[in-house]
Formats: C-alpha cells, sequence, structure tokens
C-alpha cells in the first residue's frame, strides 16, 4: 500500500479529521486531503509532523498498512493490573458484585474448605 493510502486509511479508521490533523500540525487541511488522495507527495519532514499528533496505535497501523503486515492482536493486560487501574470506587462496587456472584451459586462444603 502506498503512503498515502495507508495515510488515509489510518485516518479513516481511527476517525480523525482533516481540520483536527491540520490544527495539530499546522499543516493544511488542503494539503492533509491532496495528500490522501495521491495528488501531493509529503516528505519526510511533513510525514513525521502529520504523523506526530496520532496515537500509538494509529502510527502502528499506519506502518503495517506500508509494510504489508497485519499487526498481531494485542495482549491482554493481566487482570490484577486492570483491577489497580480502577478507582476505588469501583473496586468496591466490583467486589460487591463478585461477592453477590459467587453467593448465588453455592458450592458444597467441602469445596469451599480446599481453597
Amino acid at each position: 500500500m502506498h503512503w498515502n493510502e495507508a495515510f488515509d486509511q489510518t485516518l479513516k479508521d481511527f476517525k480523525i479529521s482533516a481540520k483536527w490533523l491540520s490544527k495539530q500540525t499546522g499543516i493544511s487541511e488542503t494539503f492533509i486531503s491532496q495528500f490522501r488522495k495521491g495528488h501531493k507527495d509529503a516528505t519526510t519532514n511533513v510525514l513525521g509532523r502529520l504523523l506526530k499528533p496520532l496515537s500509538r496505535e494509529a502510527k502502528e497501523q499506519f506502518f503495517a498498512f506500508v509494510l504489508g503486515t497485519s499487526l498481531p492482536e494485542p495482549e491482554s493486560p493481566p487482570i490484577e493490573w486492570l483491577l489497580e487501574s480502577l478507582p476505588k470506587e469501583q473496586k468496591k462496587k466490583l467486589a460487591i458484585q463478585l461477592i453477590e456472584s459467587i453467593a448465588k451459586e453455592p458450592e458444597p462444603l467441602e469445596e469451599c474448605l480446599q481453597m
């Protein structure tokens, strides 16, 4: 995939508008539009400026398109990390939900004692 096609598809996939990108980079909406359509070429400096405000995921996708590769499936973060990242109030709600869920499914006494 050509640079401009990869750039265009990345902006579409991540719902990034030329207007927003123009404000972030100082590069005109007209140039961004013409580059996306393949009517203008971008120097490496300009391309770098266009990519800079994009998220890491958007940049990774752009380069995967250019290289003709697919991105690996992201690994799920460990549950412990997810729990640590929650605000205290959400942790409390989750703890209550877990306790209620466990309480709804009674286990034989032997299984409870083995824990």
